[in-house]
């Protein structure tokens, strides 16, 4: 699939009243050739055939050894996380549009065959959290969907849990 960036050429007006011409031109990344994906984590996968490592854009998970608490049962937030993404994906193709790379991860935002967008799905089923980098925050969209999510209840909304970044702050010391 080719990328639709298209050049736009913009007048900037010069402290002389002379015009010059720029040309911006965005750098949209190509989406990947769909793959079948092995989950490695509650947000993270990789590409079966290359090895090549996702990261979905936008969301934090929890950890496999991350609990949370709903009402006085306790269950591992970050395995319940893992297995759907499993089952949103097994023996469906996913594709992904990266957004930046970190430490050899693609971040990316990606869909298989009946999500979209699986980090939308995640948010929305209370599986994940928005990340609280800037970066991240890109999308309005996923706000408004963990904002339902929450006020409904849904998922991790519905139980005591630290959130994934201050719960792998504190694993790391």
């Amino acid at each position: 699939m080719k990328s639709r960036a298209t050049a736009i050429t913009i007048f900037v007006f010069s402290m002389c009243g002379g015009a010059i011409a720029e040309t911006y031109n965005p750098k949209f990344q190509e989406n990947t050739v769909p793959f079948l994906a092995e989950v490695t984590g509650a947000t993270t996968f990789r590409d079966v055939a290359t090895g090549k490592a996702y990261r979905l854009y936008g969301i934090e998970g929890c950890a496999a050894n991350q609990y949370a608490t709903a009402g006085n049962q306790k269950y591992l937030c970050g395995i319940q996380a893992q297995g759907w993404l499993i089952s949103a994906t097994l023996y469906n193709a996913v594709i992904c549009t990266p957004v930046r790379v970190e430490k050899d991860v693609t971040v990316a935002r990606c869909a298989s065959g009946q999500y979209p967008d699986i980090a939308q799905e995640m948010l929305n089923l209370g599986l994940a959290v928005m990340s609280p980098k800037a970066e991240d925050q890109l999308i309005p969209e996923y706000a408004k969907v963990e904002g339902d999510a929450r006020k409904e209840f849904r998922g991790l909304w519905r139980s005591e849990f630290e959130m994934p970044w201050t719960y792998m702050s504190a694993a790391a010391r």
